[in-house]
């Protein structure tokens, strides 16, 4: 009796053991294909840009895990955040984005991204079918979201009017800051300075013409200013890109 209850002791503990190896294999192999999808899953992160019903869109992932997916998207100077879920469908993320809801033209992105060329193409539909139609688009990569990658657009940067101060952000997002000093008389200019943000596209047929789209406000009420673009052309004497428009000038001071 006494052997055979070693025995049995002794083979419920290698049964043990082996129910202990075999799930440990399993957990490890759970943790690296985790680990494989996070990383895939980053390498979509950036700004992407597209045309969205006539006009740029532009689009930025910010944070991907494998599982969760979430940035914002500029169209029109208007930024709404977005986030959603992401699913892997071959070589290939399927994304599903939502707008915040609170704005009458919010609505749901659905996009299918390719990390290796860096494209992506897909559907927005409004929550309100009655506010504006669908949209179907097609978005390429444009730089990191740190801006950092060498690829921003050529106008992206910051840029100064040392005569009045003034300041004016052009970022590779699609997003525009200005902070004017207005001119008072041909020497002075205002001690007050007038805040104002939009958004930024390049003129569909001529890349030398920049179309910024404001945000009015009771100080600025103006709604876009088209702006003439030169870029730094040394043999030209050119040193930093130029933006001029009718009572705006500014130069570059540092490129984005």
């Amino acid at each position: 009796m006494k052997v055979f209850t070693l025995a049995f002791i002794s083979t419920c503990l290698l049964l043990q053991a082996c129910k202990f190896n075999g799930n440990k294999t399993d957990n490890t192999t759970v943790a690296a294909d985790s680990s494989s999808q996070t990383s895939d899953a980053g390498s979509i992160k950036g700004i992407y840009s597209g045309d969205f019903g006539g006009s740029p869109i532009y689009i930025t992932i910010n944070y991907a895990n494998g599982h969760q997916v979430a940035g914002y998207n500029i169209h029109k100077s208007l930024r709404r955040n977005l986030k959603g879920e992401m699913v892997k469908s071959g070589d290939q993320w399927l994304l599903t984005l939502s707008e915040p809801g609170d704005n009458q033209y919010d609505g749901k992105f659905e996009i299918t991204m390719s990390p290796e060329n860096k494209t992506g193409s897909g559907k927005w539909t409004p929550n309100d079918p009655k506010a504006t139609s669908p949209k179907t688009f097609k978005l390429k990569y444009l730089t990191d979201v740190d801006q950092l990658s060498g690829n921003a657009p050529s106008v992206a940067g910051y840029y100064s009017n040392t005569d009045s101060n003034s300041e004016l952000t052009i970022n590779a997002d699609g997003s525009v800051s200005m902070l004017l000093y207005t001119r008072i008389n041909d020497s002075t200019y205002s001690d007050q300075s007038i805040a104002v943000r939009g958004s930024w596209s390049y003129d569909k047929n001529d890349s030398t013409k920049v179309l910024i789209n404001w945000v009015p406000t009771s100080s600025w009420p103006a709604k876009t200013t088209l702006f003439n673009f030169t870029p730094y052309n040394e043999e030209a004497a050119i040193y930093g890109n130029e933006l001029k428009a009718d009572s705006l000038e500014f130069k570059i001071l540092m490129a984005g």
